[in-house]
């Protein structure tokens, strides 16, 4: 899964993404396993991802993207995380 999203989402192909890819990645991610008619505040989003930048380099890398999915999932069967690899 890790590396579908950067293969859809990683735009400039730094191998991070940035708040921009992330937040199209997250909206994705929201329309499409949530609520169709729902969309991402932006707002909000910044305050995620920042929680999330844990080096701080206004990116997230894979390490980062993958602890916050697993955050994301934590309620899921031990299947559904192996999945993010």
């Amino acid at each position: 899964m890790i590396d579908e999203i950067w293969t859809q989402f990683d735009d400039d192909n730094s191998g991070d993404l940035d708040q921009e890819e992330a937040y199209k990645f997250m909206s994705s991610l929201v329309k499409n396993r949530v609520k169709a008619n729902q969309s991402l505040d932006y707002e909000e989003f910044k305050k995620f991802f920042q929680k999330h930048d844990a080096d701080g380099d206004g990116s997230l890398d894979r390490g980062e993207i993958e602890t916050m999915l697993l955050g994301i999932i934590d309620d899921c069967e031990p299947s559904s995380k192996e999945s993010l690899k």
